[in-house]
């Protein structure tokens, strides 16, 4: 009964260890072609379709020289340590500058008069207008870029340019 259960025990240790392991960029195509009963699973349960596209906020400043600064990203969160596979809290504020970037995007394919007003470009608004700086700014600007999660090597496109705004 011992070797069985040992077999149990390590077969589904295997598997496991292969489903984290399809992950890794180098060893996906290894696995996934000798998977012949498709056995190792693709957690996709809420993207049928991945995402194709990342959203970068850059924003920058006008000084009291009538000096503009070069773009600053804004980044959402704080860099990304082992633990955060199970426990992520500043993996809200990700989603949020998506969300938000997403509905801003959309406003600004629309033509929509009142994006100005709307409450997405009031967030992200607010987001770059309180990002610590080294020097108080007499007004600021953001961009929203959309570049290829897939493709290294494709050039960026501006979605949106805002207007400046006094600080």
């Amino acid at each position: 009964m011992r070797l069985a259960e040992a077999a149990v025990w390590g077969l589904f240790g295997l598997w496991a260890a292969l489903s984290l392991l399809v992950y890794v960029p180098r060893l996906q195509r290894v696995i996934r072609s000798r998977d012949l009963f498709v056995m190792i699973p693709e957690w996709r349960f809420f993207a049928p379709i991945p995402a194709r596209h990342d959203y970068v906020l850059l924003y920058r400043d006008l000084d009291a020289a009538e000096t503009w600064s070069q773009w600053h990203e804004w980044v959402a969160a704080a860099p990304r340590h082992w633990w955060n596979c199970v426990w992520n809290p500043a993996k809200r504020a990700n989603k949020g500058l998506l969300d938000l970037t997403v509905e801003l995007s959309r406003r600004a394919q629309d033509k929509d008069p009142a994006i100005e007003l709307s409450s997405a470009y009031l967030a992200l608004l607010n987001a770059v207008s309180s990002q610590p700086r080294l020097v108080t700014p007499k007004r600021t600007q953001f961009m929203i870029l959309m570049q290829s999660a897939i493709k290294a090597d494709a050039k960026p496109q501006v979605l949106y340019l805002s207007n400046f705004h006094d600080l």
